[in-house]
């Protein structure tokens, strides 16, 4: 991380991922769910 501009990209593709996981994690709940009733 060289630049405030790198470090902006850096925090955003973070957070991008993050909420694909957070995503993920509540399709998967979802299914669960559906699977437990």
């Amino acid at each position: 991380v060289d630049t405030d501009q790198d470090y902006v990209n850096h925090l955003e593709k973070f957070a991008l991922k993050h909420n694909s996981l957070h995503d993920l994690k509540k399709k998967v709940g979802i299914k669960e769910v559906q699977i437990l009733e």
